[in-house]
């Protein structure tokens, strides 16, 4: 599965796939952008606070943190990536301000100390996430923060990509698609909560985000059309069932 994730984000960042996600301009980036504002909602103050940004891609986390005062070190095991933070940002590096590191969680030296862990569309990539979430919590001091996305396995958008299987391996065959996302692991809440508090995190804290009726393919097909309906239900009353949303972010302490 490794090499499987790291090929892809690879090329994602080579293309500027993955960048173009944080484009307002793009109609496929609203399901990023809403969660990447959900997220930044949940940090209270963190001047000269130390943040890390797991599997932090092409540093779309990064501008917002600086803003706030805060220590920004983002990790992710594809050089591309980082190569692109290393473009977009080479001052704010150079200032120490940013740095990053080449590396697989997995490996991650466990001597660094950070007050707060943030990884969106991060923990599903693992085959052994609880391995990792326990690693986080050592790292961690008394007091720290975690904050992780997780896309809902009990969505409607999940539930059709299910049922169409067969139709899509067939749209597949047909027309041999370039772009083929990675394996990844979908999460139930009460599967998410378990894992985090087992390990011993509180103040668990659950915001749900992408309220999305109009699910595949239709996303696939009307991706400007599905993202102007879901910006508009995004606060209402739908956010609050969980088989409307595609994800979910979970802020918990040490």
């Amino acid at each position: 599965m490794d090499n499987e994730v790291l090929n892809y984000f690879e090329k994602e960042a080579k293309d500027g796939s993955w960048d173009s996600l944080y484009n307002p301009k793009n109609p496929r980036s609203y399901p990023f952008i809403i969660r990447l504002q959900k997220t930044l909602n949940l940090l209270s103050d963190i001047n000269n606070k130390k943040i890390c940004d797991l599997g932090c891609g092409t540093g779309a986390l990064a501008p917002f943190i600086l803003k706030k005062g805060g220590n920004y070190t983002g990790i992710d095991f594809s050089e591309k990536m980082l190569n692109f933070m290393r473009s977009a940002y080479p001052n704010e590096i150079s200032e120490k301000k940013i740095e990053l590191i080449l590396s697989d969680f997995k490996n991650f030296d466990e001597s660094k100390s950070f007050d707060i862990f943030i990884g969106l569309g991060f923990i599903e990539y693992f085959d052994d996430p609880e391995k990792i979430i326990n690693k986080l919590y050592k790292i961690l001091p008394k007091g720290g923060q975690l904050i992780l996305s997780f896309p809902n396995s009990k969505s409607l958008d999940f539930l059709i990509i299910r049922l169409l299987k067969v139709f899509r391996i067939i749209f597949k065959k047909i027309f041999k698609p370039h772009h083929k996302n990675p394996p990844r692991k979908m999460w139930s809440k009460k599967n998410a909560k378990k894992m985090l508090e087992d390990v011993g995190f509180t103040k668990l804290h659950i915001e749900n985000y992408y309220v999305n009726l109009f699910v595949y393919p239709v996303t696939a097909v009307l991706p400007s059309f599905s993202s102007f309906i879901a910006k508009r239900l995004e606060f209402t009353w739908l956010s609050k069932i969980d088989f409307f949303v595609n994800g979910f972010i979970i802020s918990v302490k040490k």
